[in-house]
This record gives C-alpha cells, structure tokens and sequence, in this order.
C-alpha cells in the first residue's frame, strides 16, 4: 500500500510539473486585458506618472472559467505624478494556479521629456521581486517531499522591466523589455518568458451635437520566449457625454478580448472584460473574466 502511495505522488509531481508550466505559458499568451487602454501602466513602466494627479487601479482575473483550480490573478497599481517631469509607480500582483502561488512586487520611475508642444518622450524603469511557493496546505500525499521543500525553500527573484513612450495630441508609440535579468542573462527557460510589448494607436475625436466621440485603434506586438510573435489588432471607443467606453481586440492566437467600461460614479470607473480561449484550449477552457476598477485621485479624468 505504501508502494503504491508513493508511486501516485511521484504521478502527481510530474502532472504538477506540467501544469505549472503550462499555466505560465498561458499567462504570457493571455496578458491581463486592461494593459491594451484601461491600465497601459501593466505592460510599461513608462507610464508611470504620465498624466496629471494619481490613479490606482484594482483588478481581478480568472482563467479557464470551466477547470478547477484554474489561474487566479489579483493585482493592485498606482501612478503618481510628483514633479513636471518625473512620476512613480507601484504595482502588487497575487496570483493562484492549482498549488502554485506567485506574489510580485514591483515599484517604477518614470521621466518625462517634453519635446515640443503636446510632444513627449517617456522612460521608465522598474524594479522589483518575485516568489513563487507550493501550497502545502493543499497537498494531499507526503508533505516531507524533498521536491516540493526545494522549491519552496528558493530565495526571493530579483527582476526589472523598462520601457519608452513618444506621444502627441493623438498618436501614441510605446515599447517595453520585461524581466530584464532573465532576457539578457538568457536563462535555461525554454518557453514562457515575455520578451517585449510594442504598441502603436491614433485617437481621432468626432464632436456630435449629441455626444462627443472618441476613437482610438491601436495595433499591439508581442513576443514570447518560445512561441511565435503574436499581434493585437483592435479599438477602443468612448462616449464622452454617457462615461460610456467599449473595446474590442483580435489576438492572431485566434482568440479575442472584449470589454465594456462605465464610470459608475465620478472619476470611478468599472471595467468587465472577457477573453476567449486560444485555439488549444477552446472546447476546455471557457474563457477568461476579468474586472477592474479604476479611480482618478488628483488631476482630471482622461
């Protein structure tokens, strides 16, 4: 009986090996929605205090509706403006995926260069840790595995991202280089590592007698160690005079994102988006929710 107890946890090591690997995998192929209009704060540091005041934001996203245990991510940004050219942020990430539990932290500086009237270049640097654990607690076999304790007994990471922005009145160009110690220090990590964003976007505004209209499409860029680019073709549109906004995004892993915001009071906004499956994972997966809150603190409502 013992023999057998052992064999079945030896199984289920090596299935919770290929999970935590697979879900890593899809976490870079399915980034958090709001990184494309919502929270760009996400995907590049450079926008850390690039618009007037402070803003935090809230968000809540669940992968793979219809598995249990499916990817859990909880995250908590702020941005703030302190100096004409100079801002801060921070952001805290939570995420749970089966037994795997990943926390990161990560604070930001970003510089502002005015370059003529309504022209800016923004840089930006974060730095920040990382650690991941195996929750023990919800093991059901031996919990004195050596492997599950060499896991949890790793140090902290150490990592950073940067990124640049140029925008103008309407067009925005930006890029960002994440976990910068593990690209260039190239380690032995086959698959699922974000190597860079790159996004592009012009909003055209359309002044009605009934409502002012705000367009604003955009073509993003992706790339992830071990599979091939990916490209995000999509709009945003906003209703000015209802708070209203509505966006879309076509992602060539032949999935799309959808998403509705509403400022439910002012400066508050509520955001709800839904991202169906890639093609792997379409008849299994059941799509991923995501909610976001955002609240404009000091400084006026974009």
């Amino acid at each position: 009986m013992k023999n057998i107890s052992i064999r079945l946890w030896l199984v289920g090591c090596g299935i919770l090996v290929n999970t935590v690997a697979c879900l890593q995998v899809q976490a870079q192929l399915n980034p958090p929605s709001a990184i494309y209009f919502q929270n760009q704060y996400l995907a590049n540091p450079a926008w850390a205090g690039a618009e007037e005041g402070a803003t935090i934001n809230l968000g809540y996203r669940r992968q793979w509706n219809d598995i249990e245990q499916a990817p859990v991510t909880q995250y908590l940004s702020g941005v703030y403006k302190f100096d004409e050219k100079a801002g801060l942020g921070a952001v805290l990430y939570s995420e749970k995926a089966g037994l795997l539990r990943r926390t990161k932290i990560m604070a930001s500086y970003g510089y502002h260069l005015p370059l003529a009237t309504d022209r800016t270049l923004h840089l930006g640097l974060s730095a920040g840790v990382m650690s991941e654990k195996i929750s023990t607690s919800d093991i059901h076999g031996d919990l004195d595995d050596p492997t599950v304790a060499r896991f949890n007994d790793r140090g902290l990471y150490v990592d950073g991202d940067f990124g640049a922005a140029y925008t103008d009145h309407s067009f925005t160009l930006q890029a960002s280089i994440p976990n910068i110690r593990s690209t260039f220090e190239n380690e032995d990590n086959p698959v699922d590592k974000s190597l860079f964003f790159a996004a592009a976007s012009y909003a055209w505004v359309f002044e009605r007698a009934f409502n002012t209209v705000r367009l604003e499409p955009k073509v993003a860029f992706r790339g992830v160690k071990g599979h091939d680019n990916i490209v995000d073709v999509g709009a945003n549109v906003r209703l000015e005079n209802q708070r209203l906004n509505f966006f879309a995004m076509y992602h060539t892993t032949r999935n799309a994102t959808l998403g509705a915001g509403l400022e439910v009071v002012e400066r508050l906004t509520l955001t709800a988006m839904f991202t169906s499956e890639t093609s792997g994972l379409r008849e299994q997966g059941g799509g991923t929710f995501e909610f976001g809150l955002k609240g404009k603190l000091l400084g006026k409502e974009k």
